[in-house]
């Protein structure tokens, strides 16, 4: 089992896996990421959270790069 400090906060997470902190909660609730709820925050796996962002989804729209703009 992972210790708490293999663990990080929701903001955190979401800056690594470059996305917003409701998309990391959605991801927790899918149970597409690993998480425990120790008070009322929620702490992510970070190994985890690097695994997301190393395959990201490409579902979506496509993002409009600056170049572009």
């Amino acid at each position: 089992m992972a210790d708490i400090r293999d663990y990080i906060s929701v903001p955190e997470a979401a800056d690594i896996i470059g996305c917003t902190e409701g998309r990391v909660r959605q991801l927790i609730y899918a149970e597409k990421l690993k998480a425990i709820k120790p008070n009322s925050a929620w702490l992510v796996l970070e190994k985890a959270a690097r695994e997301i962002a190393r395959h990201p989804s490409n579902v979506g729209r496509p993002r409009i790069s600056k170049k572009q703009a």
